[in-house]
């Protein structure tokens, strides 16, 4: 706009607009008139200002927001972050929140803690028991998460019985470590051995960062189940192991007989093969009347033949589950049915490949009364000459000590027998 030598503005209140101020000359502004004109421009510059628009907002992260603030409120990371705040200790620095010091002094109880579930509910233990037929063995397999989830809660508990109890406690003892029973099954030589037995670490050193089920105590560099893995077990129901308390029980290594079967190996084992092709049970279980648990260092996949054990690599043959009786409790006595040798030879009265192991009570007569004591031979079986011979009927103790001698039985059974129906 051109210069106004007369301009002037009319406040609130006036009648008339006053006299412009001169500006200096004719032509230029008035003083009115270069106030305003420069509060025009000034005006105008800020309305020419455009405010940017806020960026569109983020979708909030909820599994980031959900760890935040649980680190946030984790005890053993914000106290150690507030303790540092307030002392300072030369050359140390708290920068591993998850173990700060080790659990005070607590007790140690040795006891196996499934024995304490199974006598409020069986049920609890394992479901479904009943549905096992007599006399029968199958393979089951450990659930971790469950044992450790029990464990936890035992441990809690029992910190919160010493504090009432005024025991002096921070409650993070571990004060069972042992769900299954290890006493009388594995015998370790040091203590580290007996660390390996245990089945969860001390509870206080567990790192926040691990999922529940993984904190078995580390096995041994050769051990085929590691911390997490589900543990294979053997149970045996029946009246087998109560009649004979002391019968053997071992896991072994499957072989190939040469034309492609899975088999025992029959000669004497070597001392490197009896230590890798053997497995003994690590801990048992029972639950009255008839049934027995005994875990092995398998798993179901390894026993099965489908992976490889650790000791075998590209052998997937399994393993057999053997049933032995113990060969130094001789038995003396007489099968109950007699079942002859099978040969080429129909004659039952001759038959060459029959022992006085196969005598039974059924081959004497049902004519003589229970107290006559038979002095004759019976009838069934005949060994062969060379038997009849050198062991013959009532001549000596030790003679009727041979032949009434019961040899010693073993059962060997394939764990792809036992999963047939599990495939």
């Amino acid at each position: 706009m051109p210069a106004r030598s007369d301009f002037n503005v009319t406040l609130d209140g006036e009648a008339t607009t006053p006299a412009a101020t001169a500006g200096g000359s004719p032509d230029a502004d008035s003083v009115e008139a270069r106030s305003f004109r420069t509060a025009a421009i000034d005006i105008q510059s800020r309305l020419t200002i455009r405010v940017p628009d806020k960026p569109p907002l983020a979708a909030f992260d909820l599994d980031n927001g959900h760890a935040k603030l649980a680190r946030a409120i984790d005890p053993r990371v914000a106290f150690p972050i507030r303790l540092s705040a307030l002392v300072k200790l030369p050359g140390l620095t708290l920068d591993r929140p998850e173990e700060i010091v080790d659990a005070m002094a607590h007790p140690d109880f040795e006891d196996a803690m499934y024995g304490y579930l199974r006598d409020i509910n069986k049920e609890l233990l394992i479901p479904n028991l009943d549905l096992i037929p007599p006399n029968t063995i199958s393979l089951l397999e450990t659930n971790p998460k469950f044992i450790e989830a029990y464990m936890v809660g035992l441990n809690h508990e029992m910190g919160r019985e010493l504090l009432w109890r005024e025991y002096p406690t921070d409650l993070r003892g571990s004060y069972f470590r042992q769900f299954w029973e290890v006493k009388g099954v594995s015998n370790p030589d040091t203590p580290a051995d007996a660390e390996q037995l245990k089945d969860i670490t001390k509870i206080h050193a567990w790192p926040s960062t691990t999922l529940l089920g993984t904190h078995k105590p580390a096995p041994g560099p050769n051990a085929d189940v590691q911390p997490g893995e589900k543990q294979l077990v053997l149970v045996i129901r029946g009246e087998l192991l109560k009649r004979y308390p002391n019968t053997v029980i071992y896991a072994q290594k499957a072989i190939d007989d040469g034309h492609g079967n899975n088999v025992l190996r029959e000669t004497d084992l070597t001392p490197a093969q009896f230590d890798i092709e053997l497995k003994f049970p690590l801990f048992r279980a029972e639950i009255d009347p008839d049934l027995r648990f005994f875990g092995f260092d398998l798993t179901i996949e390894k026993a099965n033949g489908t992976t490889d054990s650790h000791d075998f690599p590209n052998d997937k043959r399994g393993w057999f589950f053997v049933i032995q009786e113990v060969p130094g409790e001789p038995r003396f006595g007489m099968d109950v049915a007699y079942e002859r040798t099978q040969d080429s030879n129909d004659n039952p009265l001759d038959d060459p490949l029959d022992t006085w192991n196969n005598l039974a009570w059924n081959n004497f007569g049902a004519t003589e009364p229970a107290y006559v004591t038979r002095s004759p031979a019976p009838t069934f079986p005949r060994p062969n000459a060379a038997e009849l011979s050198a062991h013959q009927w009532g001549v000596s103790s030790a003679q009727m000590a041979y032949i009434l001698f019961q040899t010693p039985v073993m059962v060997a059974v394939h764990a792809s027998e036992m999963l047939e129906k599990a495939k």
